[in-house]
């Protein structure tokens, strides 16, 4: 019994290894005043970090979420960009991504939560593009949050067995004088 039990893991693991290839990404922020904030997924970082890029094995209809939080005592402009320097970005035609402020789908699931946020393409597409992908402003003691889902398509097949893909998130907020 405990052979067939075995066998039967086995079997699922490698199946779920087949179906899809590995995306890492990291996430990055530049600030050009003080006293503002980034945080993702709720951790606070310094001025400038990359956090480590753990390779995680995707298979379709597979979705990650990243929440960032952006805060300041004075007014700011944000914006996120996605970057690589990855050469092969084949898994990035089969990652869509989306967006939505963080209190618009609090308390959703995550099937309910990807229904309503917006929809802004392909993850291939924002590696090309080099522009970024969401700007914003915020208010003194204003707090921005926002989410970015990735979700690789349920039709991608055995195209994207093994494919990879590397990204940076990176946020980039400048600050002005409250009022200015």
């Amino acid at each position: 019994m405990k052979k067939i039990v075995a066998l039967l893991l086995a079997m699922v693991i490698t199946a779920a290894l087949w179906a899809g290839g590995t995306a890492a990404y990291a996430s990055i922020y530049t600030v050009t005043a003080p006293n503002i904030t980034v945080d993702f997924d709720g951790g606070s970082v310094p001025e400038v970090v990359t956090r480590d890029a753990a390779g995680t094995n995707w298979e379709p209809g597979y979705t990650s979420m990243k929440n960032i939080r952006i805060t300041g005592d004075v007014d700011y402009t944000w914006n996120l960009k996605v970057d690589t320097n990855s050469t092969d970005n084949k898994l990035a035609e089969a990652i869509d991504v989306y967006w939505a402020y963080t209190a618009d789908i609090q308390g959703m699931t995550r099937s309910a939560a990807l229904g309503s946020m917006t929809y802004i393409g392909t993850l291939q597409d924002l590696l090309s593009s080099g522009t970024p992908m969401l700007t914003g402003t915020g208010a003194a003691n204003d707090v921005c949050n926002i989410t970015v889902a990735l979700k690789m398509r349920e039709s991608a097949g055995n195209d994207y067995k093994n494919a990879t893909t590397q990204f940076t998130f990176t946020v980039t907020v400048s600050g002005t004088a409250s009022g200015g």
